[in-house]
């Protein structure tokens, strides 16, 4: 934990694809994690030992390595989605009558993680199916 790390990947903004970008941050905590993502086959979501990354990924950052700062060619880890947590931090909620209409909004506060895959938790299935 408290590891940096950079990521590399084509994120993209607003529906438009960027160049090449470097992404930082600090993975937060390594733990098992079971995604929000399912596998199309019998639709069980994906499980993986994952770091948690302190940046939240665009899209289009997914599938990208994780490396060192200062070790460009040791793959740490593979960006796979975020995570979202809603927090009860500054929760508000709203409730009008208008033409006998009821609007409701209701706003709080959302954090975002980037997760990844860890490579070593994986090591055996790249060598395996990822050709040299």
């Amino acid at each position: 934990m408290g590891e940096d790390f950079f990521a590399y990947g084509f994120p993209i903004f607003g529906g438009e694809r960027l160049d090449p970008r470097v992404l930082w941050g600090a993975f937060q905590t390594f733990r098992h994690y079971t995604s929000c993502l399912t596998r199309e086959a019998d639709k069980r979501p994906y499980t993986y030992f994952a770091g948690e990354l302190s940046i939240p990924c665009p899209r289009g950052l997914s599938g990208g390595p994780v490396f060192r700062r200062d070790r460009h060619d040791v793959l740490l880890a593979i960006v796979t989605e975020n995570h979202e947590e809603g927090t009860e931090i500054s929760y508000s909620e709203e409730l009008a009558i208008k033409d006998g209409q009821k609007n409701f909004t209701s706003t709080k506060n959302v954090i975002l993680y980037g997760m990844s895959v860890v490579a070593a938790a994986i090591e055996n299935w790249l060598v395996q199916e990822i050709p040299i």
